[in-house]
């Protein structure tokens, strides 16, 4: 079975995608990890190129069970969204969300969370401007990207 499992950052998907993991024993994937080279010590610095992502996807993709999350809706996903079995949408209070958001900011600053990306106010800050704008642009992407690849999804609210 492959299950993509969407939403905004702060939503709770990866807490959820790694819990059906634990359940389901199926290899989890993250699409940050494919669309960042979060390989060294600075995480979400460095962007992997075009070919890196459409291969590592391909490795995904040749699993027969997995589990993936993300918000990705370039073409170099779409593998991903044409292949997945179910896709469930997690759409959280924008608050909500923006507090998480906050709260895992802090935790990875003072070190009490580990992996921890560019740890910058500028990067809170623009994280928290794309998940106000996630409410209005980003759901007609990733609603467009699931009608193309014929599929449909289940909202978790």
């Amino acid at each position: 079975m492959k299950i993509l499992i969407i939403g905004p950052s702060g939503s709770g998907k990866t807490t959820f995608a790694k819990k059906l993991t634990q359940k389901t024993k199926f290899p989890y994937f993250d699409l940050d990890n494919v669309y960042w080279n979060n390989d060294g010590d600075k995480k979400f610095i460095f962007k992997r190129t075009p070919e890196e992502r459409v291969n590592l996807i391909h490795r995904i993709t040749q699993h027969s069970d997995w589990i993936v999350d993300g918000i990705y809706t370039k073409d170099w996903a779409t593998p991903v969204y044409e292949q997945a079995d179910h896709i469930l949408f997690i759409h959280t209070n924008l608050w909500l969300r923006d507090y998480r958001i906050l709260k895992r900011f802090l935790k990875r600053l003072f070190g009490i969370e580990k992996n921890e990306p560019n740890g910058s106010i500028r990067a809170l800050i623009a994280l928290l401007c794309f998940n106000h704008r996630i409410e209005k642009d980003y759901r007609q992407k990733i609603d467009t990207k699931i009608k193309e690849c014929g599929k449909t999804y289940m909202i978790i609210r």
